[in-house]
């Protein structure tokens, strides 16, 4: 039931994911991107004498993880402020605070995975401009570059943390602002 519910709300609420979707999509295809170019073979041997080039390219990727967790959080408490009264009307009919958690984390779960999916896409066509501007500037050979198992993983990783963190926080986040909900919803009718 909750996941023909949040099917359903996915494909109403389009317009508004949509923004969502794409900010995650290309956050993911950046970072899929850079975590392949600090494991490409070819920019390895090259940074083993330009260190600075191996430590700038983790640090980048680590800020783009910083950014995309804020960005994340930001567009979910929208989204949440956005739905706040289908929820109160979800709270009105029956349906309990935890089941319109699982709701929202499903629904978020199912964009998250589309998202990698075409971020995994684009990221592959970033890749390969980043891999073209790299060898121009360190004045070595362009090579069709294939993905790294190691990039891949770590991007995964990243992004299934950084998931897992925006889910804590809008889980409790929704928890909280139902509650407050369901309070003033209380508050009116007993000034009623």
């Amino acid at each position: 039931m909750y996941r023909k519910l949040a099917l359903r709300n996915v494909r109403r609420q389009i317009g508004n994911y949509l923004i969502y979707f794409i900010t995650v999509a290309l956050t993911i295809s950046l970072i899929f991107a850079m975590n392949n170019l600090i494991f490409n073979d070819q920019l390895q041997t090259q940074a083993q004498s330009i260190a600075e080039l191996a430590l700038g390219l983790v640090f980048l990727s680590i800020i783009i993880c910083i950014i995309i967790a804020f960005v994340l959080g930001y567009a979910n408490a929208f989204m949440l402020r956005l739905r706040k009264r289908e929820f109160g009307t979800y709270l009105t009919v029956g349906m309990k605070r935890k089941h319109i958690v699982k709701l929202f984390l499903f629904e978020n779960s199912l964009l998250g995975i589309f998202a990698m999916v075409v971020g995994f896409f684009m990221g592959s066509l970033f890749y390969q401009g980043l891999m073209l501007l790299m060898t121009q500037l360190l004045d070595i050979p362009f090579e069709f570059s294939m993905f790294s198992l190691k990039g891949v993983l770590l991007t995964i990783g990243m992004v299934c943390s950084i998931f897992l963190f925006s889910s804590i926080v809008s889980s409790f986040y929704l928890t909280v602002l139902l509650f407050t909900n369901s309070f003033m919803e209380r508050r009116k009718w007993s000034r009623g």
